[in-house]
């Protein structure tokens, strides 16, 4: 489903760190205010991992997941949004219908911790470009 767009989203934070960040930081809060608008909750990054990973499952919203479910859906929201970058691959389904996952591009590994945010931030706005470009449509 992915794998004609994946092109399009890759961005390499290596390439233009600085530059990269500032398209990153001045798109976020629109994102933040997409969720705000749609959910009534302004998300962080967890949130919006969340919600692709929601989305993903196929599962619409329920409060009473355990604490253990809520990691397993962020998880598979956090591998979807690293998908549209390049960085994995869904190759099978398992039983349970999580997807399973192989590793195409090593993540980098001397980001800090602001680094990482962006990352997480600039995946997730690239799943939500590729996937639900409506969300921009409402600015």
């Amino acid at each position: 489903m992915f794998a004609g767009c994946l092109a399009l989203a890759s961005i390499n934070m290596a390439e233009n760190p600085a530059q990269h960040a500032s398209s990153v930081r001045e798109r976020w809060p629109q994102l933040q205010e997409w969720t705000r608008r749609r959910f009534g909750k302004r998300a962080d990054v967890e949130g919006v991992l969340f919600l692709i990973g929601l989305q993903e499952l196929g599962r619409g919203a329920a409060p009473d997941l355990d604490k253990a479910r809520k990691e397993q859906i962020l998880l598979e929201g956090t591998f979807c949004a690293f998908e549209t970058l390049g960085y994995y691959e869904r190759t099978g389904i398992e039983d349970n219908g999580h997807w399973i996952w192989e590793q195409r591009k090593s993540m980098p590994a001397d980001l800090t911790k602001a680094e990482e945010e962006v990352m997480l931030r600039q995946a997730a706005l690239a799943y939500f470009d590729l996937n639900h470009r409506c969300w921009i449509d409402e600015f």
